[in-house]
């Protein structure tokens, strides 16, 4: 359970408005939520839309009453109700400030606060209700609507029951000196007895939304966060005109869409995140962790450290919690601790494939590859893994071990595969890997009915065709018939001249004429390999300079984007290295009698391609 107090010095910041949204968003989440009213001057957490009721409930006053009676610790359960409204499979509770009657008034003036605590036990009282909070009602948080400034009960709101505290201001000169001594205060508490650390999150409220042309807004704003030490609000709430906030309506449920429901969800995030024993808050913190990494850096180290290792202590069990803190740990460099952690959840029972994949990659860097291997065949057979999973699998086997890169065939999920071009061209990077690539785009193309997909599914299948030394199906692909180049528009008659080529161990010289006349109209192509297929395409029919100069502007551009290309020299898809080498092998191939394509090479068909390997 986690006990959160919402508190201003001053009236007129939203704060319980704040507090009913907040909580209704937490409770969306799926939890169990209770509000409790402990502005008992000034009670009205009751009136909201999704937790109004009549004035006759029983709340907190009459539970303090109950005890100051009897001498006993009534049961909670009397003095709460539940909101009647749908979050799904959250709960929201309301334990009100007391029964509104005409008594209520003297009632509440006639408690003596210091009295209660200096001799009728209150200190335990409240210890005890917060105990039924989480045992009793098995809440997984409470919060707190404390009174304002200095009051007899804001030690029990703000240092005895939290554990954090949610401070809303708006930034003046009367604000900040009277949060000064209430934030000291709360700090000093984990120096005392209890050693109670408190979150505190500071909310600039009621921001006008207007142009800070003088940057008065900004100027005020640090001069709290200095006096305050604190880095930046949580959250910034802005003054917000609508009707609907007569009605006092919830925003985060009945108006989602709304910057105020932004706000507000903005700011139950970042309570949640301080909540690491919550799975989810824990999930939220290291994620924020990893998105702001150089502002996390800045936190004093000692800090972050202890709850990343509560993190660790609280969810030794959750394999996607400690898959995240051992990214996390990796990212610092801390890499023996991120194995150590991998291992431990793994040891816990589930080995999704994504922790399985992170070991791995723990295991290679410390040159432990049969381990990594190991890993990886496990993901391989696993049916839980998909085709990211796969992709990532195949990257690891062609850097740590790539005569291993066949094992992507025992997977067992590659008959359900769906549509994945991305998946396909992990599959492009080796000769070996092709027939599958052929394999899943065939099915996938029978299966398409859209034209678009349809398109570049046929392309892609021509590539990988031609790759594995398939020339007559990748020609099929163009018709049954053999067609001129006059029939073929020019972004697929270079494929079809070199399917032919392939086939018949010549140059179809023809082709290669009709696709050059296009040179110049892509001269200015932004991918290396369209000016590596003009280059061979200039090179085959006699055009050496222009073919040189194509060729040295793919040399260019391909240092240039640093990332993979498709390569016609090879038909597969190549590493910035790969694609170097392979210009390096067409300029000395161009210097020479006769061309003859690595993917030729590597699937030698026409009578001349093999005479002239074999000499």
């Amino acid at each position: 359970m986690y006990v959160v107090t919402f508190y201003s010095f001053k009236g007129g910041v939203g704060r319980s408005m704040a507090l009913v949204n907040v909580a209704a968003e937490i409770a969306r989440r799926g939890k169990r939520v209770l509000v409790v009213d402990f502005d008992l001057e000034a009670p009205g957490l009751d009136t909201f839309d999704i937790t109004s009721s009549d004035r006759s409930k029983r709340g907190l006053l009459d539970f303090v009453d109950e005890f100051r009676r009897t001498a006993e610790v009534p049961d909670v359960k009397e003095y709460v109700y539940q909101a009647q409204v749908d979050l799904g499979d959250g709960q929201l509770w309301v334990m009100p400030a007391g029964q509104r009657d005409e008594k209520y008034d003297n009632r509440f003036r006639s408690m003596d606060w210091a009295d209660l605590y200096a001799r009728q036990d209150g200190f335990l009282l409240f210890e005890d209700l917060k105990a039924q909070w989480n045992k009793v009602l098995k809440m997984d948080y409470v919060l707190i609507d404390s009174r304002t400034g200095y009051t007899d009960v804001g030690g029990i709101c703000t240092r005895q029951l939290p554990n954090a505290v949610v401070i809303f201001f708006f930034p003046n000169e009367q604000n900040r000196q009277g949060l000064t001594s209430i934030i000291s205060q709360i700090r000093e508490e984990a120096k005392g007895p209890l050693k109670n650390k408190i979150e505190v999150h500071f909310v600039m409220s009621n921001v006008p939304d207007l142009d800070d042309e003088e940057e008065i807004l900004e100027k005020e704003m640090e001069r709290f966060e200095e006096s305050l030490k604190f880095a930046s609000p949580s959250a910034v709430i802005h003054h917000y005109d609508s009707l609907a906030l007569l009605e006092q309506t919830t925003f985060t449920i009945k108006r989602p869409r709304s910057r105020l429901a932004k706000e507000y969800v903005e700011l139950a995030l970042a309570i949640v995140r301080e909540n690491i024993e919550d799975r989810e808050g824990a999930l939220e913190f290291l994620e924020e962790y990893r998105n702001r990494g150089r502002t996390y850096a800045s936190v004093l180290s000692v800090e972050r450290e202890r709850k990343l290792q509560r993190i660790r202590d609280y969810h030794a069990k959750d394999p996607e919690v400690l898959g995240k803190l051992a990214a996390a740990r990796s990212r610092e460099g801390k890499n023996e601790e991120a194995l150590a952690i991998v291992t431990q959840a793994l040891d816990a029972g589930a080995r999704p494939p994504e922790l399985l994949l992170r070991q791995a990659r723990l295991l290679s860097l410390f040159g432990q590859e049969e381990q990594a291997i190991g890993d990886l065949k496990e993901i391989l057979g696993s049916t839980d893994a998909t085709s990211f999973d796969l992709v990532r699998v195949i990257r690891m086997l062609r850097a740590i071990e790539p005569e291993s890169i066949n094992l992507i065939f025992q997977s067992p999920v590659l008959d359900q595969l769906t549509l994945d071009i991305d998946f396909v061209r992990e599959l492009e990077y080796r000769p070996q890997t092709l027939p599958l690539a052929v394999k899943l785009l065939s099915r996938w193309l029978t299966n398409l009915k859209d034209v678009t997909p349809a398109d570049l599914l046929k392309t892609e299948l021509q590539l990988c065709l031609i790759g594995s030394g398939e020339f007559d199906e990748a020609l099929d692909l163009f018709g049954q018939a053999r067609v001129g180049p006059e029939m073929l528009e020019v972004p697929e008659i270079f494929n079809y001249a070199m399917a032919l080529w392939g086939l018949e161990g010549v140059v179809p010289i023809a082709y290669f004429h009709r696709f050059s006349e296009s040179t110049d109209r892509y001269r200015d192509a932004q991918d290396p390999n369209h000016l590596q297929c003009f280059s061979l395409a200039n090179r085959v029919i006699g055009n050496i300079d222009i073919a040189e100069e194509l060729l040295n502007s793919a040399r260019r551009m391909i240092l240039t984007r640093r990332a993979s290309s498709f390569s016609c020299w090879s038909y597969l898809m190549t590493t910035v290295e790969d694609f170097q080498r392979d210009l390096d092998a067409m300029t000395a191939s161009f210097k020479g009698e006769r061309i003859i394509p690595e993917f030729i090479r590597r699937n030698p068909r026409g009578p001349s391609d093999r005479s002239a390997l074999a000499e």
